[in-house]
C-alpha cells in the first residue's frame, strides 16, 4: 500500500526591520500572524537586529532562531537613517532575504511597513520572482509622507508591489492618493489576541497614588499627541488626577517634552516607565483607572484592544483608527484630535463620573470578546495569499 506524500508547505517569508515582540506593537501583530497560520505553512521572520557596531554591520551575518515552529533570521541592521550605516543595513536586509530564499525557496514574501521592509520586500521579489505583500500601518505612510527622501521609496512600492493592506480606511485612501492601488488592496483591521496577557501581577506602581489615574501606553512623539494631553493636564493639576505613561521618548522630541513637564511642574502628577513585556501588559491596566489615545493618526493600535479586554474606559481621538472599533458615549470618548480643551473635558467628565467610567468599560469589554478574532484575520490574510501563488 502506498503511503500518502505529505502536501508540500507553503513557504512565507515575513519582512520586518525590528521584530521585538517583547513590547513592540507591529511585533505583536507579526507573532500572531505568524504563529496562527495553518499548519501547511513553513513561516519565517526575516528582521533586523539592532547593532551600532559597524565590524557587524559590514560582516551582515544572518544568525537563525526558532520559536514554537516558526523560523526567526536577524541580520545586523542600524535605523540611523541619514547615516552610511543605513545603507549598508538594507543592503545586509535583501542579502539575508536572496540567501535564505536559497537555502528554503520562499513561495512568497509578506512586508510590514512600506519603508523600508516593503521597499526592500518588493525588490527582492522582482529579482527573485516572488510574489510579494506590503502591510501599511499607522507609522508608515502617515509619518513618511512628509519626508521627501522616502517619498519615491513609498510610491515605488506601492507600485510595484503585488499587493497592499491596510488597518484602516484612512491609509488606503492616502495610498490611493499617491499611487493606483484599490484593485490590488484590502483593509484587515487588527484582531484581538489575550492569550499571552496576564494580569496577575502589580509591579507598576503610581508615585502619589492619587483618586483617578490615567493610563497612557506608547512611543511618546508628535503623530501619538502626547503635547496635548500635556497641555490637558496642565490645567487638571488641582483636579486630584495622575498620568501613568508607559513608554520611551522619541530622542528627536524628548528635550521638548522634558522642557514642557519641568516648566509647568507636571511631574508630580505624572509617572514614567519603560515599555512591559507584552506577556505582563495586565500590570499596566491593573494600575489605571482608564486609558488615553491622545493621537493624530494612528494604525489599529493593540492598546485600544487591550483596553477594551481589561474592561477600561477609554478616552480617544476621533480617528479612523480609533473611531472604526469604539463609538463616542457608547463604548469610549472621543474628542478631536489636536484639541487640548477636549481632551481635558472628556479627562474631568470621566473622572467624576464613575458610572459613565463603568458604563464606557463594560460596554468595551462586550464589544472586544465580539470583534474580529485571529482565526478571521489569518484566514483574510489566506485569502490574498492563494491567489497570488497560483499566479507565481
Amino acid at each position: 500500500m502506498k503511503q500518502k506524500k505529505n502536501p508540500k508547505k507553503i513557504k512565507i517569508a515575513i519582512l520586518f526591520h525590528k521584530y521585538s515582540p517583547e513590547n513592540e506593537g507591529i511585533s505583536v501583530s507579526i507573532k500572531r500572524l505568524a504563529h496562527n497560520l495553518p499548519s501547511n505553512f513553513e513561516v519565517h521572520i526575516i528582521s533586523g537586529q539592532n547593532t551600532k557596531s559597524k565590524l557587524e554591520l559590514l560582516q551582515g551575518y544572518v544568525k537563525t532562531t526558532k520559536e514554537k515552529g516558526v523560523f526567526i533570521h536577524y541580520f545586523p541592521f542600524d535605523n540611523s537613517f541619514d547615516s552610511e550605516r543605513y545603507g549598508w543595513s538594507l543592503d545586509n536586509f535583501l542579502n539575508a532575504i536572496k540567501t535564505l530564499h536559497t537555502k528554503y525557496s520562499f513561495d512568497i514574501l509578506h512586508s510590514y511597513y512600506v519603508t523600508p521592509s516593503g521597499y526592500i520586500g518588493t525588490l527582492a521579489s522582482k529579482l527573485l520572482n516572488i510574489p510579494c505583500i506590503v502591510s501599511v500601518r499607522g507609522g508608515d505612510i502617515g509619518a513618511n509622507i512628509f519626508d521627501t527622501k522616502r517619498f519615491g521609496w513609498i510610491e515605488w512600492t506601492l507600485n510595484n508591489c503585488d499587493y497592499v493592506t491596510f488597518v484602516n480606511e484612512y491609509l488606503k485612501e492616502l495610498a490611493q492618493s499617491i499611487a493606483p492601488i484599490s484593485a490590488k488592496s484590502k483593509v484587515i483591521p487588527n484582531s484581538f489576541f489575550a492569550d499571552d496577557v496576564l494580569s496577575n501581577t502589580k509591579s507598576v506602581t503610581v508615585r502619589n497614588k492619587t483618586n483617578f489615574v490615567l493610563g497612557y501606553i506608547g512611543d511618546i512623539k508628535k503623530r501619538k499627541g502626547f503635547i496635548y494631553l500635556l497641555e490637558a493636564l496642565n490645567d487638571l493639576k488641582t483636579n486630584n488626577i495622575h498620568l501613568l505613561v508607559l513608554g520611551s521618548f522619541a530622542e528627536s522630541e524628548k528635550e521638548i517634552y522634558t522642557k514642557y513637564i519641568k516648566e509647568n511642574h507636571l511631574s508630580k502628577i505624572i509617572s514614567f516607565h519603560k515599555p512591559l513585556p507584552h506577556e505582563r501588559i495586565g500590570d499596566f491596566f491593573e494600575a489605571v483607572d482608564a486609558v488615553i489615545l491622545p493621537s493624530i493618526d494612528e494604525g489599529s493600535p493593540n492598546v485600544l484592544f487591550e483596553s477594551m479586554f481589561f474592561a477600561k474606559p477609554i478616552i480617544g481621538t476621533n480617528i479612523s483608527a480609533i473611531n472604526q472599533t469604539v463609538n463616542n458615549e457608547i463604548d469610549a470618548l472621543l474628542v478631536e484630535p489636536r484639541n487640548p480643551t477636549e481632551l481635558k473635558k472628556a479627562i474631568l467628565k470621566l473622572s467624576q463620573q464613575h458610572s459613565l467610567a463603568n458604563k464606557l468599560g463594560k460596554n468595551a469589554k462586550a464589544k472586544s470578546q465580539k470583534m474580529l478574532g485571529v482565526k478571521s484575520e489569518v484566514q483574510q490574510f489566506e485569502s490574498i495569499y492563494h491567489p497570488l501563488l497560483k499566479n507565481k
